[in-house]
C-alpha cells in the first residue's frame, strides 16, 4: 500500500501541496483509445496533451525526442510518446506509463478506416509524422501485415521493458470497457461519478 494514502487530515493536504506532480505517459498506439485516455486524464485534474508532435525533432534522417517541449504538461499521449517511452522513462524516473490496448483485428480495421480517410482529409502529412510511422510500423502507409507485427511487438517490448517495475505500468483496454475503476486507482485518484469519455468512436 502506498504510505501516502495513510496520511490523514492536514498532513495529507500539506502533502498534496508539496508533492510535485509526476509525469504520466500514454504509450499505446493510435486507435487504441489514446484520445479517450487523454480526455480522462484531463478530467482527473491532469494537464494532458494529445499527440505532442512538437516533442519530436528531425536531425538529419534521425528522429529525436525533445522532452522539454512537454515540460508544462502533466501528461502526454499517442504516437510521439509511444515512440520514445524508454527515453521518457530515463528523463522522468518517477513517471507512470499507461499502455492502451485493444483487440488486434478491431484495431487493424480502425487503422485501415483512418488511413483511407486521412489520405483524402490530410493529403500532406508532415515529414515527422511520416517518419514516426516508419519508426513504429516500418511503413508510412497502412499495410496490414506490417501493422499487425508492429502492434504485437510494441506491446511485448513495453511489457518486457517494465517487467521489473510493474508498479509504473498500467495496461488497460478502454475499447473493451475498462474505465475509471482501472485508471483512477493507478493514478491515486478517486473514481469520478461521471461517464468515462469515449472519443473517436467508429460509426
Amino acid at each position: 500500500m502506498n504510505k501516502n494514502l495513510l496520511l490523514t487530515g492536514w498532513e495529507y493536504l500539506n502533502y498534496l501541496k508539496t508533492k510535485k506532480k509526476e509525469k504520466i505517459f500514454g504509450v499505446g498506439l493510435s486507435r487504441t483509445g489514446t484520445k479517450s485516455l487523454n480526455v480522462a486524464l484531463n478530467l482527473l485534474g491532469f494537464k494532458a496533451i494529445h499527440f505532442p508532435v512538437r516533442m519530436v525533432r528531425l536531425k538529419g534522417e534521425t528522429l529525436t525526442c525533445v522532452h522539454q517541449t512537454i515540460s508544462s504538461f502533466d501528461a502526454a499521449t499517442d504516437t510521439p510518446v509511444a515512440a520514445f517511452y524508454r527515453h521518457l522513462d530515463r528523463k522522468y524516473p518517477n513517471a507512470k506509463f499507461i499502455l492502451t490496448i485493444r483487440n488486434t483485428d478491431e484495431w487493424l480495421e480502425s487503422c485501415a478506416d483512418f488511413f483511407r480517410t486521412a489520405a483524402t482529409k490530410y493529403p500532406r502529412h508532415s515529414q515527422i509524422k511520416k517518419l514516426l510511422r516508419k519508426k513504429i510500423y516500418g511503413t508510412t502507409v497502412f499495410e496490414e501485415k506490417k501493422f499487425r507485427l508492429a502492434y504485437d511487438k510494441h506491446i511485448q517490448d513495453i511489457k518486457k521493458y517494465f517487467e521489473n517495475k510493474k508498479d509504473k505500468l498500467l495496461v488497460i483496454n478502454i475499447c473493451a470497457g475498462e474505465y475509471w475503476d482501472r485508471l483512477a486507482p493507478f493514478l491515486e485518484k478517486v473514481v469520478p461519478k461521471i461517464a468515462f469519455p469515449r472519443e473517436n468512436i467508429r460509426k
